[in-house]
């Protein structure tokens, strides 16, 4: 394909474009300005279609192309007294590349650069899409154990995702799985193993590290009861284990609420050399404009040392998060809201808006903390409620209020407190 194709895609993204000039004439156009006539055209060029739908898409005549990403800047303000600064941040900021090559193998390649520090590898994966029914993914790519975890953080019933999944999803690992779809679609199936890395809670997560030679296994089944466009069940399970070989003592290994705030932090010496299981069952439901998901997630870690002393620990946690689309549009199972009429002030229509609310648990041995393997607290629970709007399809602004009672007082910033209340703004938008 000759070396002018990219730059004629680029030219049509950004070329303007008056309301009465439909997408052919302006093509035609920028072909005219390269002295490019249709009928000069290799039969690769005339294969080459390029659309927009969220995300810019190149399609070949057996390969295809799509460009995306998506940014999320944040801001969060601590109430109550909370000694923690306020502050502004990047979440997210992704760069999303994935297609099909030759028909059945899909790829996709995304990276974050929210990091001034660093950017890093989100996934990098190769997938055999030949039979829907058995797909094979090896890469890097999210573990498939929890429903709100297997969320885009783009469409989480809440801005943060909730204390259960911030400290027990296995986030996105190095592996190869086997996945599918069968009986008609009603039941999803995935299993794979994976390097087995850090809980996301920890500060060495994002360098994929693997700290043994043994791999984690890991699996998710989720039944579908209904029709899709009415009212929808979706339930599940998914579990996760492997022995581990972790200096978490040293490591900075912790818990943290689902706003960074650690409440729960191993102590010097502290290690784990054994099993660690994770397990969790879901539910989701779906009627028009309501949402209704929840899940129990629950860990064991065996053989954890400190002093020359070995005990064990047991994590019990879960939520429920609803939302209501308060313009009456359908709630997607994970998606963009579409709102009926997107946002345009002089004709009076304002996009979708959304409320949201979530209660949240975590519980964990309190004999640890009171042992001296770990300090901070052992109970925590949460409450949240929201307001979003969805402008288009694309651009999300949400407000979240978040409150955090702890069973102990934990220390933040030099200074004890037994509970947190966080008020965060998003301004979100996706290609």
């Amino acid at each position: 394909m000759r070396i002018f194709t990219l730059p004629l895609v680029l030219i049509i993204a950004v070329l303007p474009v008056r309301a009465e000039t439909d997408t052919p004439s302006v093509v035609r156009a920028v072909l005219e300005e390269l002295r490019l006539k249709p009928e000069n055209q290799t039969p690769e060029e005339k294969r080459l279609v390029t659309l927009y739908d969220e995300g810019y898409v190149l399609r070949g005549h057996d390969d295809l192309l799509k460009i995306g990403g998506m940014v999320q800047m944040d801001g969060r303000f601590y109430q109550n007294g909370h000694p923690a600064s306020d502050r502004a941040l990047i979440r997210r900021a992704r760069i999303d590349i994935r297609g099909v090559l030759e028909n059945f193998f899909g790829y996709r390649l995304q990276g974050d650069f929210a990091s001034s520090a660093q950017s890093r590898l989100v996934e990098g994966w190769l997938d055999y899409t030949r039979y829907p029914a058995f797909r094979l993914r090896v890469g890097q790519f999210g573990t498939p154990f929890s429903l709100e975890g297997s969320q885009s953080s783009l469409f989480t019933p809440l801005l943060e995702r909730s204390v259960a999944v911030t400290n027990l999803w296995p986030a996105e690992d190095i592996g190869a799985m086997v996945f599918g779809q069968i009986a008609g679609g009603s039941l999803e199936y995935a299993v794979g193993g994976f390097n087995g890395r850090f809980s996301t809670g920890s500060p060495r997560a994002a360098a994929q590290d693997d700290n043994n030679d043994d791999f984690d296994i890991a699996s998710r089944l989720v039944a579908r009861i209904g029709t899709a466009g009415k009212s929808v069940l979706y339930v599940g399970g998914s579990a996760t284990i492997g022995n581990q070989d972790d200096a978490w003592g040293a490591s900075g290994e912790t818990f943290r609420t689902s706003y960074g705030t650690s409440y729960w932090t191993w102590a010097a010496g502290t290690t784990h050399a054994g099993r660690r299981l994770r397990y969790g069952g879901e539910a989701q439901f779906l009627r028009g404009s309501f949402s209704l998901q929840g899940e129990y997630l629950g860990a064991s870690y065996d053989d954890i040392f400190r002093a020359g002393i070995r005990t064990d620990l047991d994590v019990h946690s879960g939520y429920v998060a609803a939302s209501y689309v308060l313009t009456g549009e359908d709630k997607p199972r994970s998606g963009a809201i579409k709102p009926r009429e997107n946002f345009d002030f002089s004709k009076g229509e304002w996009g979708a808006w959304e409320a949201v609310g979530r209660w949240e648990t975590f519980i964990a041995d309190e004999r640890l903390i009171s042992g001296g393997f770990a300090t901070g607290a052992s109970e925590l629970d949460g409450y949240s409620g929201g307001l979003h709007w969805w402008p288009n399809r694309h651009i999300m602004i949400g407000a979240d209020y978040t409150h955090y009672d702890f069973n102990r007082a934990i220390t933040v910033s030099g200074r004890g407190i037994d509970h947190e209340d966080i008020a965060a703004i998003r301004f979100q938008y996706q290609l």
